[in-house]
């Protein structure tokens, strides 16, 4: 199951009955079970157990079972199982330059997956909107007769406004400027929910590393792009225009290169994939743009031996370092081609625990992760199952009222 109990009832509703929903929902979702269990097991009335369950299948979240034959006398009970399909969320996300979609149920069983792929130097808004809306029409259609889709969810890279729906820029996509999906809302007339890449493998992070929500985290990313985000708490944090923590565009050098994002200087002018690429194949003309190659590239030669890789990895240092000033947490996570290589991650981890505070030593942990294979789906889809969920678990309001 995606969604924790802790997780619901949603939109703030408190209310015993819905508690006592959603806590039967759980159950069953262990496995197979009875109502004569669940009442038992949970402590709920058998009759308050009936009413509820009966909600549940009347709205399709759960279904009964076959009777297994008995030798035991009195009526025979009837299994009950959830319907894990009942609610399906389409999930759209990239991968360089690939969009890729995958529909989702409330296990997190994939219930269709299509891409498609573009020419990243020649898709435009329109191009890119043309695309999602493709791959998100072959998800719906494929899906099962008795699902419901409640919500469309995307992510994507670089700097998100996820409040006004606009994508604002991003490396790979030179020709992209301001994509609104609120127009693709309009075309499939389904909401369309968008997000930073970044904040939705946090927020699956968080999900699956119970200790993690009780900590302060800096969620870090260098590769092709370099960006941030950090959680309190296990809250996300964002600003009033969606992104946060975009230190890939603090100026590092006054005046220097012109970046993609239209100013100039900034980090990732001196240390991200896309503006070292071309410097890299002056000598190594080998040199691959695919993140997860340029990974493979790395480990066959030693990167702190290229002058070019030891700049980026000084600057790099540096604007961590600042960040870290900026935000204080207690984890640092990295994540990226260029801290999967030893002797890079070595040299990082001794250049910042060297340039941090004498009060802050030992009091943050650094560490290079990779993101989980379904982080990306796991993450846009939980904040859509939440709110459905909440939706679907709110007893109805006859049996709340005689449980008050």
């Amino acid at each position: 199951m995606l969604v924790l109990l802790e997780d619901i009832p949603a939109e703030g509703q408190t209310r015993p009955a819905d508690r006592a929903k959603a806590q039967l929902f759980y159950e069953l979702a262990k496995g197979s079970t009875t109502r004569k269990r669940l009442a038992s097991g949970l402590g709920i009335r058998p009759s308050t157990v009936s009413q509820l369950i009966s909600e549940m299948i009347a709205d399709g979240l759960i279904a009964e079972g076959n009777v297994a034959a008995s030798t035991r006398k009195g009526r025979p009970e009837i299994p009950l199982e959830v319907v894990s399909d009942r609610v399906a969320i389409p999930v759209l996300f990239m991968v360089s330059d690939r969009i890729r979609g995958v529909l989702v149920d409330i296990a997190g069983n994939r219930l269709a997956a299509t891409e498609t792929r573009l020419s990243a130097d020649e898709a435009d808004n329109e191009t890119l909107l043309d695309a999602f809306a493709r791959v998100a029409v072959a998800l719906v259609a494929s899906k099962p007769e008795h699902a419901r889709i409640p919500a469309l969810g995307i992510s994507i890279p670089g700097i998100v406004d996820r409040t006004a729906r606009r994508w604002i820029y991003a490396a790979r996509w030179p020709r992209m400027a301001g994509v609104d999906f609120a127009d693709l809302e309009r075309r499939l007339k389904i909401p369309v929910r968008i997000e930073r890449n970044l904040n939705v493998e946090l927020r699956a992070r968080l999900q699956r590393r119970q200790d993690e929500r009780t900590q302060s985290v800096l969620f870090v990313h260098w590769g092709y792009g370099i960006g941030s985000v950090f959680a309190q708490n296990g809250r996300i944090l964002e600003s009033s225009i969606g992104g946060l923590g975009e230190f890939g565009h603090w100026t590092v050098v006054p005046h220097g290169d012109h970046c993609l994002c239209g100013q100039a200087g900034c980090l990732e002018t001196e240390a991200a994939l896309w503006a070292l690429l071309p410097r890299l194949q002056k000598e190594h003309p080998e040199v691959p743009s695919e993140e997860w190659e340029f990974e493979t590239f790395l480990r066959k030669i030693d990167p702190c031996e290229m002058r070019e890789l030891r700049g980026a990895l000084d600057v790099f240092c540096r604007a961590l370092r600042n960040l870290y000033m900026v935000f204080f947490p207690d984890r640092i996570v990295l994540t990226g081609p260029f801290v999967q290589q030893p002797s890079i991650m070595t040299r990082l981890e001794a250049d910042f625990h060297g340039n941090i505070p004498p009060y802050a030593k030992g009091r943050v942990t650094l560490r290079a992760a990779r993101p989980g294979v379904d982080d990306e789906i796991v993450g846009t889809a939980l904040p859509l199952l939440r709110a459905e969920l909440g939706r679907l678990l709110s007893a109805h309001d006859s049996t709340a009222a005689s449980k008050q």
